[in-house]
């Protein structure tokens, strides 16, 4: 987050405050880490992860960010971490690192993404992801409720995505959104029933909690394809490549590209963050009407679904890309049905089955917008970083990664087809 983007420190903080951020290693859990420091210079900040920091993501936290390597799976280690710590507030953000993201946020030559291999996770992935989150949130509950600590503070990031039932849903509130029976992605359950269970648990032992539900996040570490992937080893690619790869056919559009959609950059979700923490305070006059909800959160720029790619591969590529070929909805649509009739027909009983290809499908093609009156009017949220400077962050950050990964292939080893330069007298000539 650069200076000029960081929000003043609200009146009503509590002077001395101590933050655990769990996922403190992810894109989001660093921009927190970033926010904590630059507003909050006298808090306790400590980090929890499932992987140590790679060396290039420890040198950014100072020595007064403590870390710990922890399986959120073991209640007893959590307790312990809580204990250590002694957290007044703690800011959950929905995930936590793993070695596939730590390798494509400081990535090595040596050492490119497991992503790039295989960029789709299969079903039995996904779940087992599911299922830590899951179970990772109950034992952090159980080891709040343990720590014995009261009037302390948790706030959770979810995802406006789990409420959204693939069907047009333009300027929607969170009173008009329920829980679902079933997420249209998978990915989605877990958060879900995370968000659940923190928001039950606000009053219990003395703790208030609270929701953040980011609508489309983006910023590091996102995939944008098919124009270009951000878990992908590019490093290889010249600025003569990146232009070409802006203005070569292959963007397709589906429908007309009329819908709107709202995205979230990840500093405007950590702003919201610390403004949700904040009004969870007893002492803070918002705290009846921050306690035990949830709240949508946007750029508050309405963008055509479609637009991301393009603006973000423009970004990259100093280019403007080419019109891209349209398809239809419904023939998508008839695409998708027809791939999991043959499916079921084929009677394959595996993990791999394309579930909710349909729903998945059609929701590129309806309106994904959010109304949020409430985090405006409660949080008195607003963001920090429109969406225009979003995508050039976005694309900053993948341009600098490249050229950290250009320079550490060097020196390039010296063969016939790759002489050394000329180092004579007229070298310069």
């Amino acid at each position: 987050m650069s200076p000029n983007n960081i929000p003043t420190q609200d009146a009503n903080q509590p002077a001395c405050e101590s933050y655990l951020i769990i996922g403190g290693g992810t894109p989001l859990g660093e921009s927190l880490v970033k926010l904590l420091l630059c507003q909050r210079k006298d808090a306790n900040i400590a980090i929890l992860g499932a992987h140590a920091l790679p060396s290039a993501q420890a040198e950014h936290f100072p020595n007064q960010v403590r870390v710990f390597v922890e399986d959120m799976q073991s209640q007893k280690r959590l307790l312990a971490v809580l204990e250590s710590t002694q957290p007044t507030c703690i800011i959950h953000t929905g995930t936590l690192s793993t070695t596939d993201s730590m390798r494509i946020l400081y990535p090595s030559p040596t050492d490119p993404p497991l992503s790039a291999k295989n960029p789709n996770p299969s079903m039995a992935v996904i779940k087992a992801v599911c299922t830590a989150q899951i179970n990772g949130t109950q034992n952090l509950l159980s080891a709040m409720a343990e720590f014995g600590v009261p009037k302390q503070r948790l706030v959770y990031v979810s995802s406006a995505g789990i409420v959204f039932n693939g069907k047009e849903r333009p300027n929607l509130c969170e009173a008009d959104a329920p829980y679902l029976k079933r997420c249209w992605k998978e990915d989605y359950e877990g958060r879900a029933k995370s968000e659940r269970l923190v928001l039950e648990w606000n009053g219990q032992n003395g703790w208030t909690t609270a929701a953040i539900r980011p609508a489309m996040s983006y910023g590091r570490v996102c995939k944008i394809r098919p124009s270009i992937s951000f878990a992908n080893p590019l490093y290889r690619r010249t600025p003569q490549d990146f232009r070409t790869l802006a203005r070569q056919d292959g963007l397709i559009h589906i429908d007309n590209n009329k819908r709107l959609v709202d995205r979230t950059f990840t500093d405007n979700t950590a702003h919201a963050c610390l403004l949700a923490a904040d009004r969870l305070s007893p002492d803070h006059r918002q705290h009846t009407s921050t306690a035990g909800r949830a709240f949508f959160i946007t750029d508050c720029e309405a963008r055509p679904i479609w637009d991301f790619t393009r603006d973000v591969r423009a970004a990259v590529a100093h280019a403007i890309p080419p019109n891209p070929t349209t398809l239809s909805g419904a023939t998508l649509l008839a695409g998708a049905g027809l791939s999991s009739f043959r499916f079921w027909r084929s009677k394959k009983k595996t993990s791999e089955a394309p579930k909710n290809n349909v729903a998945l499908n059609y929701a590129m093609c309806v309106t994904r917008t959010y109304d949020i009156s409430r985090a405006k009017e409660v949080l008195e949220y607003s963001p920090v970083v429109s969406y225009d400077e979003g995508v050039r962050l976005t694309a900053e950050w993948y341009l600098e990664r490249q050229l950290k990964l250009c320079r550490a292939r060097q020196p390039v080893v010296a063969s016939q087809t790759n002489p050394p330069p000329y180092a004579g007298k007229d070298a310069g000539n």
